[in-house]
């Protein structure tokens, strides 16, 4: 299991198992119990090239561009790349996940690239 799967198995978002749901090995329950836009996007996803599948763990995937609609916009999150209260920024969010490929912070729960460093009203600790 490398770095990036073992971030997602302690989020809850990775089975490891060799059963596969539509052609995504390494998921076999992906989208099972989702919204319909969600299990189109995890379709688009297992069209993809292998070499690309390869690179890119599903839910980053989901995260980085597939499920745009449902995530806030910044400016509704309140969102600012430096966070004024000492104890909660990005860094310590279980929404932030740093994507493995590029480097990249995302949010599951707000559009576009974050900085660790940030906040949004989001926060669990808010």
């Amino acid at each position: 299991m490398n770095d990036a799967e073992r971030m997602m198995d302690a989020h809850g978002g990775l089975e490891q198992t060799p059963k596969q749901w539509h052609g995504i090995k390494g998921y076999p329950k992906a989208g099972k119990n989702s919204g319909s836009g969600v299990r189109v996007e995890i379709k688009r996803f297992a069209t993809l090239p292998e070499s690309i599948k390869q690179d890119t763990v599903l839910l980053y995937f989901l995260l980085g561009g597939g499920t745009m609609a449902y995530k806030m916009p910044m400016n509704t999150a309140a969102y600012t790349d430096r966070s004024k209260i000492d104890d909660q920024n990005c860094a310590n969010c279980p929404f932030a996940y740093r994507r493995v490929v590029d480097g990249k912070v995302i949010c599951s729960q707000v559009r576009g690239e974050i900085k660790l460093m940030g906040w949004c009203k989001l926060h669990p600790k808010n």
